[in-house]
């Protein structure tokens, strides 16, 4: 009796044992059916990105942190922004993440001694470096910085294009070259500031000017001093032109400064980029006959902008390049844009033209006749 009881004790204990390795191995079959299903997939950051996963909690985690820089270069400084960003173990692509303007946490698995951390913005030069386990590591709380450059383009350095203080001659003295040819008989006068000899006076009949370039540029700066000593009736449109800057080659945009007369008032007006008809980006104002008047004109990818003696008139969103079928591809000045009507009666002078726009301290330095600094 005994022995009977003492073997059935041991055959229930062996059944235990059996029940308990065979949950063991179908356990044991779970977990590798898992670690199958939790392979990189190359074609998701599902299982690679996200901390609330299941199947990430099954492995040692890779926290690091990663700010991207981009160079302001109208604030002189560095700023934050958004990226795509790229991790990959050997040569696929292990995930793929959109990174805000800020500091970002990015959670991967811990399975790889290195990893290719790749960054990318538009129009800026992708960044592409290798990383170590034990490196990323170390960006737990200090974060990876990462600055973008901008994609490689022409440098162009702020500088005075074409200068024509106009001193008995109309050459550049910029040293760019873009000498004036006078036309008609313009003859010398006086300047702003009595100086003899040093501005064109311009009679009303058949007098212009052709500088030697068009200046068809993206960005520009265009300053210049006049005095109207009357306004001549009969022209298309009444309108005397002051400076004209327009033909079918035109890149970028037309720039106008004329005096036109409606309703019978006077007026001097800025023009850039505008079509027959709109107004849009047309500003006028009052001015005085026999008065010097310094009006200057920038134009940026986005804007324009009308000053006129220092002080900033308006500006417009720069949107479209218009220009017009017919004229001569030089700026004209004290005529139309084909140098045969709408002259101009009066006196100009000291036409700066630069390769970028003038902030507003700048330009109220030209108007005072002060040393002009010409940081961007």
């Amino acid at each position: 009796m005994i022995l009977m009881d003492s073997n059935k004790f041991i055959l229930k204990l062996l059944m235990r044992i059996i029940l308990l390795l065979v949950i063991t191995a179908i356990l044991i079959l779970i977990s590798i059916s898992c670690k199958k299903d939790a392979e990189i997939n190359t074609n998701s950051d599902t299982t690679f990105l996200n901390t609330n996963d299941s199947v990430l909690n099954l492995y040692n985690k890779l926290d690091f942190l990663i700010v991207i820089f981009i160079y302001n270069v109208a604030t002189d400084s560095l700023e934050m922004t958004d990226a795509n960003l790229v991790i990959m173990v050997g040569k696929n692509d292990s995930i793929v993440k959109a990174l805000t303007s800020s500091t970002n946490r990015v959670t991967i698995r811990d399975d790889a001694s290195e990893y290719t951390i790749k960054v990318t913005k538009q129009d800026y030069v992708s960044y592409s470096a290798i990383f170590t386990s034990n490196e990323l590591k170390t960006k737990f709380d200090l974060p990876l910085i990462i600055v973008l450059k901008p994609v490689s383009k022409p440098l162009i350095f702020p500088k005075l294009l074409a200068y024509y203080p106009f001193n008995s001659n109309a050459r550049d003295m910029s040293g760019n070259g873009y000498n004036g040819i006078v036309y008609g008989g313009a003859s010398y006068g006086k300047d702003r500031l009595g100086n003899s000899s040093s501005a064109y006076v311009f009679n009303g009949n058949g007098n212009y000017i052709f500088l030697g370039n068009n200046f068809d540029i993206p960005e520009k700066t265009i300053n210049i001093w006049f005095n109207c000593s009357s306004f001549l009736t009969g022209n298309k449109n009444d309108i005397n032109y002051l400076f004209s800057n327009d033909n079918h080659n035109l890149s970028y945009s037309d720039d106008y400064l004329y005096i036109r007369r409606v309703s019978g008032v006077e007026r001097l007006y800025f023009a850039v980029n505008v079509a027959t008809g709109d107004i849009d980006n047309l500003d006028s104002v009052n001015f005085n006959y026999n008065t010097w008047y310094n009006p200057c004109i920038t134009v940026e990818k986005d804007s324009i902008r009308y000053y006129l003696n220092g002080v900033l008139l308006n500006s417009h969103v720069n949107t479209v390049n218009y220009h017009s079928n017919e004229g001569v591809a030089n700026v004209v000045l004290g005529s139309n844009r084909i140098g045969q009507d709408n002259y101009f009666k009066g006196s100009i002078d000291d036409i700066r033209i630069y390769n970028f726009a003038l902030k507003g301290q700048q330009i109220d330095s030209l108007y005072r006749n002060l040393k002009l600094s010409l940081k961007k």
